[in-house]
């Protein structure tokens, strides 16, 4: 008999809800895959982050579209998926490996959502930031993944990430507000 999960998947900022039936046998062979050379829960997310970050690509098939819904299972085989997408498939390959994380829709002031998604696991007894759109290891002075909190303490932190350096204020200051937590796996 298959490993199925049923997640009700409620989304705050759309008003909509669904349910998704996940094949948790086939999502763990590929987050088995993701992790095969990690020892640790923060090499294993960032091992995640990297594989979902090759594997899903927003241009990858133009006939589906952001608001087409699909399982877990499905984007990993069609590789397709926005910043939204990606955080969810993070999640599940880390509920895999046991990991609990959740999903964030970062605010603008006006306090709707931005048109960024990331996520976060719960790594060394706090919250860190998971962008796998971006691909970045984002990390403090001390080599510690940062939070939220550190980011909103520092937003220059963003601007010393190797890939993030280039980019306009307006990408910083969606880490800087109020975030709204859609869906969280433990």
């Amino acid at each position: 008999m298959k490993n199925l999960l049923t997640v009700l998947v409620l989304c705050v900022a759309c008003n909509t809800s669904w349910a998704l039936t996940e094949d948790l046998n086939k999502i763990k062979l590929y987050s088995d895959d993701a992790v095969k050379n990690c020892a640790t829960d923060e090499e294993k997310i960032m091992a995640i982050v990297n594989f979902v970050h090759n594997k899903i690509k927003a241009n990858a098939n133009p006939n589906i579209t952001p608001s087409m819904k699909m399982t877990i299972v499905e984007r990993l085989d069609l590789g397709v998926g926005w910043c939204n997408h990606q955080v969810e498939v993070c999640m599940y390959l880390a509920f895999a490996q046991g990991i609990r994380t959740r999903m964030l829709y970062l605010t603008n002031y006006e306090g709707t959502t931005s048109p960024h998604t990331i996520g976060e696991a719960w790594i060394g007894g706090r919250w860190v930031i998971l962008d796998p759109q971006n691909n970045v290891n984002l990390r403090n002075s001390e080599g510690k993944l940062i939070s939220l909190r550190d980011i909103q303490k520092d937003k220059f932190i963003l601007k010393k990430a190797p890939l993030l350096k280039d980019r306009e204020d307006a990408f910083f200051d969606m880490f800087l507000n109020p975030v709204m937590i859609v869906l969280e796996l433990e």
